[in-house]
């Protein structure tokens, strides 16, 4: 099991948004998408706020959108160092040089948002493991296509607690990523 370090700091942390695309978007329950969109959106600014890097990455198959959910993208497009990575496989670092691009920026600590969290999540996060970052997750920032993944798929959940610096609210990561400033987001349960 890897070793969870607490807290992160920030200028080692990246962000990663996994296909939040209309096509994997439109498939969740909508009690779902009321809560990781708008929470995901203040991570986004978060991004913006501290100058974290983005790295959007886009499931790049026939049929699919080339981008994310609008509301994501006009959060992403005020992100400074914010990257769009085209996969097409479900494990995002697989043939993209994400890896390069984490590594040329210093990051070590990976936040995770996305969904499908038993698939391309789950891939991401495992490669990522394997390729010696750290995981931050949150269960309000991540969804799976047929339920909130915490809430209904135990595989994931069992795999995500011990691998991660995990919590239940994307609004207890603020401690461990050492973000601080004066007005307090609130996010949504």
């Amino acid at each position: 099991m890897p070793k969870k370090k607490l807290p992160v700091d920030p200028k080692s942390l990246a962000v990663l948004l996994i296909d939040m695309q209309e096509s994997f978007v439109k498939r969740l329950r909508k009690r779902d998408i009321a809560v990781i969109i708008p929470n995901q959106k203040r991570v986004l600014r978060w991004c913006a706020t501290f100058d974290l890097p983005l790295v959007v990455l886009v499931y790049d198959d026939f049929g699919l959108e080339k981008d994310i959910i609008p509301e994501l993208r006009s959060e992403a497009d005020k992100v400074p160092r914010c990257l769009t990575v085209k996969k097409r496989w479900d494990n995002g670092f697989f043939q993209t040089g994400l890896e390069a691009h984490l590594r040329s920026i210093g990051a070590r600590h990976l936040l995770i948002t996305g969904v499908n969290a038993t698939g391309c999540v789950l891939k991401t996060a495992g490669a990522a493991i394997g390729l010696g970052f750290s995981l931050v997750v949150a269960e309000n920032l991540v969804a799976d296509a047929t339920r909130t993944c915490f809430r209904g798929c135990n595989k994931s959940l069992d795999w995500y607690r011990p691998n991660a610096v995990f919590r239940k609210e994307a609004g207890r990561l603020r401690p461990v990523l050492n973000l601080s400033y004066p007005r307090q987001e609130k996010f949504v349960l």
